[in-house]
């Protein structure tokens, strides 16, 4: 009968760390969208390409909840080092876009892009980073990131 005692007094302890660990690990792999709290596990999410071959793009994260001015920053080896961006809310109406520069060409060389815009509110946007082909004018490797802005 007293190893039956001590026996349960032990295993309660261990059951609760057990449900304390459980809920850690999930909460601190959630995600929040609109102001509500998701897991990847329950979304899942499908994963968003940040690069290629020509464009590799750091910040913003994808899903990340942005606001003005936004700090795009990457790499890229496209040419003569130009590189375009731009920035669509939900609607596809464009709150930012323009062109700039890499540190050199003909290899993966750093940029750092500022864009101000008018923030749309909440809901969520799209930036794009691409090359435009000097050849007939396509855009060429883009990279989007669906991002959210805040309120």
């Amino acid at each position: 009968m007293l190893q039956k005692t001590v026996s349960a007094k032990i295993s309660w302890p261990v059951i609760i760390i057990f449900f304390l660990a459980v809920g850690y690990l999930s909460w601190s792999n959630a995600q929040k969208i609109d102001g509500a709290v998701f897991s990847d596990a329950l979304l899942e999410v499908p994963k968003v390409q940040t690069e290629n071959d020509s464009i590799k793009i750091a910040k913003p994260r994808p899903r990340q909840y942005i606001s003005s001015p936004l700090v795009v920053l990457g790499e890229a080896n496209v040419f003569e080092a130009t590189y375009n961006y731009r920035l669509k809310d939900a609607s596809n109406n464009i709150l930012a876009e323009g062109f700039g520069m890499t540190a050199g060409a003909f290899e993966m060389n750093p940029f750092r892009e500022e864009l101000s815009f008018l923030n749309p509110g909440s809901g969520e946007g799209l930036l794009e980073v691409f090359e435009i082909s000097a050849k007939d004018g396509s855009e060429q490797h883009k990279i989007s990131i669906p991002v959210f802005f805040t309120e």
